[in-house]
């Protein structure tokens, strides 16, 4: 089943979206809350690793940083 969050703008008007996570996705947060309980589906918890933003010419496709 899928979620509909409800939030007010700046005016105080209620606004309703459909959050949209495709497959792949990565959604950071620093809430203990698992994503699945507002977004609903499976989520996966990524632990002990970190986003690294960066180009090609610094760390190829793949590398694991070893």
């Amino acid at each position: 089943m899928s979620k509909c969050c409800k939030v007010k703008d700046a005016s105080g008007n209620i606004l309703y979206f459909q959050p949209y996570f495709p497959v792949g996705s990565v959604y950071i947060s620093v809430s203990d809350i698992n994503p699945a309980t507002y977004f609903g589906g499976t989520w996966e918890r990524i632990k002990g690793r970190f986003l690294l933003g960066s180009d090609d010419s610094s760390y190829k496709l793949g590398n694991t940083g070893r």
